[in-house]
């Protein structure tokens, strides 16, 4: 394998991609010092390579930088504002476009990759495309794992069943309430385990006595009405917990805690983090995928 100085420093920022994405998978939550020394290398690289181009091959190269920080890290900056993705998630797509913004070329001796070259040249362009294809596949695996499983229904698109005792251990949100009707804003379980926290139980011991938590007699901060604490909770903690309403925790723990009710529907939480790698790795071997797709119908 040979690749130049400025590709190998990028192609040492792939390791610690890989391990944000783990640690997303782990904890859903990524150190911010991690960015630093991936945004020296980025800089680093990106100085390498403005001084050893020159010509036509310049000003392509600085076309390309960019669009690469002039619009792909923006695109984090905006779906982070907005909610789509996290911190974490907006800080990997601008140091991606940062440390890729053209293609890196790996020499191998039996060939080339990445193998798929889009026509703009923006590497960065082709991890965030690869990232949101790759997202939209996960509906359909988990539509072909329900379907395999005899579940079939509307939510086997966007999650599946789990075990009442797994729900404090797992990412994601209720997909149902306790009238069995699809939620578009279920409560997040991370949310669920603030609550649990801040009482200092468990769901187990939640679902064995849930009229003496429901009662607000026995919440010391709860006020009358005040069905399992929920507004008191919400008002004490620093935070939104996840934009939680005390109507979602109070509908999503009369669910979980209803007797008869052994798994819910659950839509997984996917860590952002670990698409991203996964879109990065494709981009590195293979290329871009969007490229190959309308190639494969005649539109490129």
């Amino acid at each position: 394998m040979f690749v130049t100085l400025p590709d190998l420093l990028r192609l040492l920022v792939v390791p610690c991609i890989a391990w944000t994405g783990y640690h997303d998978i782990q904890t859903r939550r990524i150190p911010n010092w991690i960015w630093l020394p991936l945004t020296v290398g980025g800089v680093v690289a990106l100085l390498i390579d403005t001084s050893v181009v020159a010509g036509p091959v310049r000003t392509a190269f600085v076309l390309r930088c960019a669009v690469s920080l002039g619009v792909v890290a923006p695109i984090g900056w905006l779906c982070s504002r907005l909610g789509i993705v996290g911190g974490a998630d907006a800080k990997a797509i601008g140091t991606l476009a940062l440390v890729f913004p053209v293609y890196p070329t790996i020499y191998f001796r039996w060939g080339v990759l990445p193998i798929e070259r889009a026509s703009h040249g923006v590497f960065a362009l082709t991890i965030l495309t690869n990232t949101v294809l790759v997202g939209l596949v996960i509906p359909i695996v988990l539509a072909v794992y329900n379907g395999i499983n005899g579940r079939i229904r509307p939510t086997m698109f966007v999650g599946r069943p789990y075990r009442i005792a797994d729900v404090s251990s797992i990412y994601g949100q209720l997909l149902e309430d306790e009238t069995g009707r699809i939620l578009t804003g279920g409560l997040d379980l991370d949310a669920l385990r603030m609550y649990l926290r801040w009482r200092e139980t468990s769901l187990a011991a939640l679902r064995a006595a849930p009229d003496t938590y429901r009662d607000p007699v026995n919440c010391s901060s709860a006020s009358a009405g005040d069905q399992w604490g929920a507004t008191a909770f919400l008002s004490e903690i620093e935070g939104t917990a996840y934009g939680t309403t005390p109507d979602q925790l109070r509908r999503g723990l009369e669910w979980l805690c209803t007797p008869t009710v052994e798994s819910v529907w659950i839509t997984p939480g996917i860590p952002f983090l670990a698409v991203v790698c996964l879109g990065l790795m494709i981009a590195l071997t293979h290329g871009d995928v969007l490229s190959t797709v309308l190639g494969a119908f005649g539109l490129v």
